[in-house]
């Protein structure tokens, strides 16, 4: 009986080791993953803290210069612009900083009245970046908007699609979008001017753009 009792006291024994052993082995595996966790956690964070750091000298100069906006005249623009072009290699060309100092070389090209520059930042905008970017559609309404006032339709055409096509109703520059797509095909294609006055009624209905459209019908079937 004594060795039975023995033997079962052993049997518990060795059990209890082995769940012991198995603990501590878990317990070490969780540690060495949470350390792994910490150190690359901390590591993304500094990542991007030396990208906030490095943005922030980036763009402080032209940051400084817009607080003294009535001072400036045209030579210190164009060196601004020579000058945040030639930090475009720090970013990403799809990172929101990337897509930043674009709209930024385009507000200062605007001012020179350099359409040509104005527009080519918006592009590289445009062509780098995704639709979740908020600077897209603005950079796509206004490119169109300078190719539509340059007699540039066509061309125009595209940008305001890409809106629509990328956005539907949801962006705060679909209505005008839609209402000069509108505009320029009511010349040239009747039936094509009818579906964006379509789109317009059917998702701006009260919009000032579809009572607009709805006149020139209205003026057609009365003459």
């Amino acid at each position: 009986m004594n060795k039975e009792f023995r033997t079962s006291n052993d049997e518990e024994s060795s059990l209890i080791l082995k769940h012991i052993r198995l603990i501590s082995i878990v317990a070490v595996i969780f540690l060495v993953i949470s350390v792994l966790f910490f150190l690359i956690r901390n590591n993304n964070i500094q990542k991007k803290d030396s990208l906030a750091n490095v943005s922030y000298e980036i763009f402080k100069p032209y940051l400084d210069m817009t607080q003294k906006s009535d001072e400036l005249d045209d030579e210190s623009r164009k060196e601004m612009v020579e000058y945040l072009r030639s930090k475009e290699s720090s970013f990403s060309s799809s990172s929101f900083d990337y897509s930043r100092l674009n709209l930024y070389i385009a507000d200062l090209c605007k001012e020179l009245n350099d359409k040509d520059g104005e527009n080519e930042a918006l592009k590289n905008i445009i062509n780098n970046s995704k639709t979740d970017n908020f600077l897209y559609p603005v950079a796509c309404y206004r490119l169109a908007l300078n190719l539509d006032t340059a007699n540039l339709s066509e061309e125009a055409t595209v940008y305001y699609s890409k809106i629509w096509d990328n956005y539907s109703s949801n962006s705060v520059f679909s209505e005008r979008a839609l209402f000069s797509l509108f505009r320029i095909n009511y010349g040239k294609d009747k039936e094509l001017a009818r579906k964006y006055y379509d789109l317009l009624s059917e998702n701006f209905k009260d919009g000032i753009y579809t009572t607009y459209c709805a006149n020139f019908f209205e003026s057609d079937e009365n003459n």
